[in-house]
């Protein structure tokens, strides 16, 4: 697998990118209650994730998940801000980053 930082991640590419090249990060849960990753994908956006459970916003795991969107939006040439999906616990990941990185979230969902 794809390691980031030692953590398996994964960036599922959409066949024809969006222009503007957007994206959006799933702190936990890939592939759980995914129809709304299903149709960004098919809409041209990339889905980023980094394999990094249970840790319930703390802050060494935010400094994690932000080198690793940093990361991502260099390599693939991605849209300086994206989408954050905080499903269920994922969403203290993601709403603590946000506060943390505003820089790199357009929005919460």
């Amino acid at each position: 697998p794809d390691l980031f930082d030692g953590l398996p991640f994964t960036v599922l590419v959409p066949r024809r990118p969006a222009p503007g090249r957007p994206w959006a990060w799933r702190p936990e849960f890939l592939g759980a209650f995914d129809a709304v990753d299903h149709l960004l994908i098919e809409a041209g956006w990339h889905l980023l994730f980094l394999d990094l459970p249970d840790h319930y916003g703390a802050p060494s795991a935010r400094a994690r998940f932000g080198a690793f969107l940093d990361a991502q939006i260099a390599a693939h040439a991605l849209a300086p801000s994206g989408v954050f999906i905080g499903l269920s616990r994922g969403g203290l990941s993601a709403l603590h980053l946000a506060c943390d990185r505003p820089d790199l979230c357009s929005a919460l969902y």
